[in-house]
């Protein structure tokens, strides 16, 4: 059994959650939980939400957005506004984390980064290479080698 929980200000509008969120998605459709937990969600959050949801190839897996008790697989999940218990466990969001909930004989919770080089700084990196970019990569690398030739002289 898996289970992420991530914080909803995942869905906010700001370049860095975008990275999340696109991170997220083919984190998702690789390895799908069966269930997916947002603590503290906000009604102008919900469109970004669902557009995020439309981009899972697994319309299965649960989406927990409302504060109650819910059962995944054989784990009772109580979602508050802002923390996540299963069992004994009590998990709270870690900003630009996901908290992967798993239960094989007792549960665990793991996170893993998904906002590392998410910055808009990093843009360039994020981002896919067009034609006129990659030219320009190359007359570096070639400007670069020539430099280097002429000091070995």
């Amino acid at each position: 059994m898996k289970l992420l929980y991530v914080k909803a200000n995942v869905f906010t509008a700001s370049y860095r959650c975008t990275q999340v969120r696109q991170r997220l998605i083919r984190f998702i459709n690789q390895n799908p939980p069966l269930a997916i937990a947002v603590s503290g969600m906000q009604d102008g959050l919900r469109l970004t939400m669902h557009q995020f949801i439309e981009q899972l190839k697994h319309p299965e897996i649960r989406i927990l957005d409302m504060p109650g008790q819910y059962q995944v697989s054989e784990m009772t999940v109580n979602l508050h506004s802002n923390y996540l218990s299963v069992g004994e466990l009590t998990i709270v969001p870690i900003e630009g984390t996901v908290a992967v909930v798993e239960k094989v004989n007792r549960c665990r919770v793991s996170y893993m980064l998904f906002d590392i080089f998410a910055e808009e700084e990093f843009a360039d990196y994020n981002g896919e290479l067009d034609d006129m970019l990659i030219e320009e990569l190359k007359q570096l690398l070639i400007w670069g080698t020539e430099k280097e030739k002429d000091g070995l002289n």
